[in-house]
């Protein structure tokens, strides 16, 4: 993915009980006063083995780095069912010794609202930015036949949504997500669009099981040559823009195992094709598997995550003399302790493994990462 980052999700619960007294009518409040804030400020020193994912051995450059960022969180308290937010969040990651890579950062900006009816529907929408300046695999975008390089680039996602609550425990739901991402490499970046379809379930202690469903439609921003499943261009005269059209099916449970919620498991799992309008040189499928535990002791907290994912491309071979299709598989693992010093500063850990095998030169990297760091609340 081209922007790692994480999306806060705030949840209101607004409790009555009991008999109150009531007191006599009194003038609205100011709509300021419904809103409120938080702020996190974090910072840490860590290394990384291989920064630039370089394949070749000799290439690869382990270097230490000193990073620090922070989450910036407005909300509206919920009233007549009605929510937003402003969330902000950055990165920004400096390397001391390697010269191929001197830093990486992530920026985001997320507006949302959302309102829910009385009845049974829910409805809003969110608008995202995100700025990222980092080292990515440009295979994992589409039509980009390279491996791991530096790339700057902005990404804007406005997604409007609604959902209907189905009896008491099930949520159905519809996205029609509208991206648009620029890249500082060619093709320059890509607009997308098409709607997903989601179901959820609701279990007991807030844990969820869901089922989506998502048609998408890639339209990249410069044309691109046509290439043979061997990768040589049909006619370096004529050239298309490149269309890339994915169909992807994703699950997901998330399941708290106490009332205090102090354990949670996520189990996820999906699967992505990937059909160009062209020769099918850019065409793949994709499984992808994932899982998660989070646990709390007192101040502690600890979590361990792991993905894979295996690509299988439908036409396009390994080398244009070679008669194998290319395929790769991903694997990694995150690992997390934090330690709550006190009410608003916390110390934490992390590990980080990824590794990329193939069957081409350029998709056969790995690198490990390593930090620790403190985080202060207001």
């Amino acid at each position: 993915m081209f922007v790692q980052a994480a999306l806060s999700t705030v949840l209101y619960t607004h409790l009555h009980g009991g008999q109150v007294q009531f007191p006599e009518p009194m003038a609205e409040p100011s709509p300021f006063v419904l809103w409120d804030s938080s702020l996190s400020l974090r910072t840490s020193g860590g290394y990384n083995s291989n920064p630039s994912l370089a394949f070749q051995s000799d290439a690869r450059k382990p270097a230490a780095f000193f990073e620090y960022g922070g989450d910036l969180l407005f909300f509206r308290l919920p009233t007549d069912g009605d929510t937003a937010s402003i969330f902000l969040t950055g990165d920004d990651r400096r390397y001391f010794s390697d010269e191929d890579v001197p830093g990486q950062q992530n920026f985001l900006s997320q507006f949302s609202y959302e309102h829910e009816s009385p009845s049974w529907w829910n409805a809003g929408g969110t608008l995202i930015w995100m700025y990222a300046n980092q080292v990515v695999d440009l295979s994992e975008l589409g039509a980009y036949p390279k491996g791991p390089e530096q790339v700057r680039g902005n990404t804007v996602i406005f997604r409007p949504n609604f959902s209907g609550r189905v009896g008491t425990n099930w949520l159905a739901g519809i996205e029609v997500p509208l991206t648009y991402q620029g890249l500082s490499v060619a093709p320059d970046g890509f607009l997308e669009a098409g709607p997903q379809l989601l179901l959820t379930r609701r279990l007991g202690n807030g844990s969820t099981a869901s089922l989506g469903y998502s048609w998408t439609e890639r339209v990249y921003s410069t044309a691109t040559p046509l290439l043979t499943p061997g990768g040589e261009v049909i006619n370096p005269v004529t050239l298309v823009v490149e269309h890339l059209q994915l169909n992807t099916v994703n699950g997901k449970w998330q399941q708290y195992w106490d009332r205090e919620k102090q354990w949670r498991t996520t189990l996820s799992a999906g699967f992505t094709t990937a059909r160009d309008n062209g020769t099918g040189y850019y065409n793949y499928n994709r499984f992808r598997v994932g899982a998660g535990i989070q646990g709390s002791f007192g101040r502690w907290v600890l979590s361990a995550e792991g993905a894979a994912g295996w690509y299988q491309y439908t036409e396009q071979t390994s080398a244009p003399e070679e008669s194998t299709l290319r395929d790769r598989q991903e694997y990694s693992l995150g690992l997390q302790a934090t330690y709550e010093i006190t009410d608003h500063v916390m110390g934490f850990v992390r590990f980080s493994w990824e590794t990329s095998i193939a069957n081409t030169p350029q998709d056969n990297y790995g690198a490990t990462t390593s930090a620790a760091g403190f985080e202060f609340e207001f």
